[in-house]
């Protein structure tokens, strides 16, 4: 077997990268599965199952996009991608509760057509029956994932903090290329980014029953 090449992928043997890895091609054939469900039964598909004809596809590029800045060391740039899946997977979620909400989301331009994030979280079942399980807040845990996401895509100083490096001479500098030396950060992407891709799935399952019924067979 050949060993990782860590020169051009620095944080090969990380294990949430590795569970990422194992994860990404299941998502890819299950999006695949959806599309050729899609492509024979486009005149009986639901409002539902036709908006996320818009929205997984744009999702699962997201998602193999995350992945390629990891395996370049653009962790910043990879977190700022993450806010955009976690938006996608949450507004499907809603969508799914909700499904009166997908005609305005259709005919209105502009940001003002999506649900808020507050929403957004209290869409997500799984959230709830853990936090009901495990005795932990979950929606406050991922609000506060959300809200970090947020500060990195907005000029916010907290979020450009994010973007250092701490030099061998204790110095701390702003990063403009790759960062290489940041494991602990590259374990935080992807277990962010595991969260909402095993979401995106289970959605993907819920919303094309007919994909899972012939998956389970």
């Amino acid at each position: 077997m050949d060993k990782p090449n860590l020169a051009t992928d620095p944080y090969l043997g990380r294990l949430p990268l590795h569970a990422l890895d194992l994860l990404i091609p299941a998502l890819c054939a299950v999006n695949q599965e959806a599309a050729n469900w899609t492509k024979t039964h486009e005149s009986g598909m639901s409002e539902l199952q036709n908006a996320c004809c818009y929205i997984i596809p744009n999702a699962v590029q997201i998602s193999l996009s995350i992945r390629e800045l990891i395996r370049s060391g653009y962790l910043f740039s990879a977190k700022i991608l993450i806010r955009s899946l976690v938006e996608r997977v949450l507004v499907i979620s809603v969508f799914q509760k909700k499904p009166e909400k997908i005609e305005k989301w259709l005919k209105t331009k502009g940001t003002n057509n999506k649900p808020s994030y507050a929403e957004m979280l209290e869409s997500i079942e799984e959230f709830k029956r853990f936090s009901e399980i495990e005795g932990v807040d979950m929606i406050t845990l991922i609000k506060g994932y959300i809200d970090d996401l947020h500060s990195v895509v907005h000029v916010d100083v907290l979020g450009l903090h994010q973007n250092t490096l701490l030099t061998s001479e204790g110095e701390l500098r702003y990063l403009s290329g790759a960062d290489h030396n940041n494991p602990l950060l590259a374990d935080e992407v992807c277990q962010q980014t595991l969260i909402f891709i095993t979401l995106l799935m289970s959605r993907i399952a819920q919303i094309f029953p007919e994909i899972s019924a012939r998956r389970a067979d």
